[in-house]
């Protein structure tokens, strides 16, 4: 068996390792959701693009009509891509903090599980000491 002391050293090492890989998971989820919305804006500025090169195909349509219809296009497009930021960030914060108070909950009864095991661990450590010291007072 490990002294206690090193016991506790493996725990505290475990609870740092811990901390850096929470540090890392947020770092890796921002990272996924940065990639995932330059993808989509991304693919929406290519939809643009074929709308404006089909709308350059088309013969026998007067100039400034073709204007127009960019114009009107490119606004609507906007506009579309401003309502469903709007809807995606409401419903995206709702489901997330939904997610993070589930998540910060079991967290909190981890957390207050491993105060309780390493109080339970403290009271057998001294338990140990005083049967160790008891046992050593016959040696004597």
């Amino acid at each position: 068996m490990k002294p206690l002391s090193e016991q506790f050293s493996e725990l505290a090492t475990r609870t740092r390792k811990l901390e850096a890989e929470i540090a890392a998971v947020k770092q890796d989820n921002k990272e996924k959701f940065d990639a995932r919305r330059a993808e989509v804006h991304a693919k929406v500025e290519a939809g643009l693009a074929d709308i404006n090169a089909a709308a350059q195909n088309v013969k026998g349509v007067i100039s400034t009509n073709l204007t127009a219809l960019k114009t009107k296009i490119s606004c609507d497009v906007a506009q579309v891509k401003q309502r469903v930021a709007e809807q995606a960030t409401k419903i995206d914060a709702g489901i997330a903090n939904f997610r993070a108070e589930s998540r910060e909950n079991d967290a909190e009864l981890a957390i207050q599980y491993a105060l309780y095991a390493i109080d339970q661990a403290e009271a057998a450590a001294l338990d140990a000491m005083a049967a160790r010291a008891e046992a050593d007072s016959f040696d004597k």
